[in-house]
């Protein structure tokens, strides 16, 4: 199926909203304007193009491969994921810092969560063993990037070389 690109101004809301797959209504001035492309299912797009021409707004729910689409098309404007993608970066560094890096977690939460991956890990390696060595190579990338069942480095103290400090 050929989706076609219609030009719409979307706000922080509206994307959120497609990615959960729920209706959306475009005002009028939202329409054939802004740098943001969208690429619509020719239902959805004759509907964008009727309320372009009368020159009201519209609604409309985005589906999946509308989504998938526009994300895999190379044109100008389709980008707009993009802004949802650095929300989720920063969501995550915020949930890193105050989460993962806790002491609470670190010795409470942290070992259930690394027995889960281990079981995991083994389940995927024994329904594929062939790639058994990329499954550990991902479980072990992912655990040393974001800390939540990777061993976090210990930082110990230098002691001073010596004999102990007596009183008598």
């Amino acid at each position: 199926m050929v989706y076609k690109p219609a030009r719409i101004n979307f706000t922080h809301a509206q994307i959120k909203k497609a990615v959960d797959g729920k209706p959306i209504r475009f005002a009028a001035h939202q329409l054939n304007s802004g740098d943001k492309v969208v690429m619509l299912h020719p239902a959805n797009h004759a509907n964008y193009k009727k309320a372009t021409m009368k020159g009201k707004g519209f609604t409309v729910t985005i589906s999946p491969a509308e989504i998938l689409s526009t994300h895999e098309s190379d044109m100008e404007g389709t980008g707009f994921f993009g802004d949802l993608w650095k929300g989720l970066k920063s969501g995550y560094s915020w949930v890193k810092k105050n989460v993962i890096d806790t002491p609470i977690y670190q010795q409470t939460i942290k070992p259930l969560v690394r027995k889960a991956v281990d079981v995991g890990a083994t389940a995927l390696t024994g329904m594929a063993p062939e790639a058994a060595p990329f499954i550990q190579m991902a479980k072990n990338q992912i655990g040393e990037k974001t800390g939540a069942f990777g061993v976090i480095p210990v930082m110990r103290r230098n002691r001073m070389k010596g004999g102990s400090f007596r009183l008598n």
